[in-house]
């Protein structure tokens, strides 16, 4: 059963895990009843939001003032209803819940971030 896969302590999968679809199921299998259905229609919460180098260390760009992408700088147009800036995000409108994180994945979009978990 998916607990006796991977029993507690629970946590967020790593970026660049040796085999990605693996580890996400040891991550979630955690959790009672999740699927690889549910596994794939979580990480579609990419589509909003944004990793910090300050926060995840994930990614080179950070949460100070000046840093972000074309997408998530102060005073990019993606990012106008923000009060926040910088960092890089998994879609162009990361402030818009939509299916552009699937749908975008293989443009290969140099302002994105991808992992091998997604």
């Amino acid at each position: 059963t998916p607990t006796e896969l991977a029993p507690a302590p629970f946590g967020l999968p790593a970026a660049f895990p040796d085999s990605p679809a693996q580890h996400l199921r040891e991550v979630f299998y955690k959790y009672d009843s999740m699927s690889d259905e549910d596994i794939v229609a979580l990480s579609g919460a990419h589509t909003v939001g944004r990793a910090f180098a300050d926060r995840s260390g994930t990614v080179a760009e950070g949460s100070a003032a000046g840093q972000g992408t074309a997408y998530t700088k102060r005073g990019a147009a993606e990012g106008q209803k923000s009060l926040t800036s910088g960092g890089r995000s998994w879609t162009k409108n990361w402030i818009v819940f939509d299916n552009s994180y699937f749908t975008d994945m293989g443009k290969n979009d140099p302002e994105v971030i991808y992992f091998p978990t997604d």
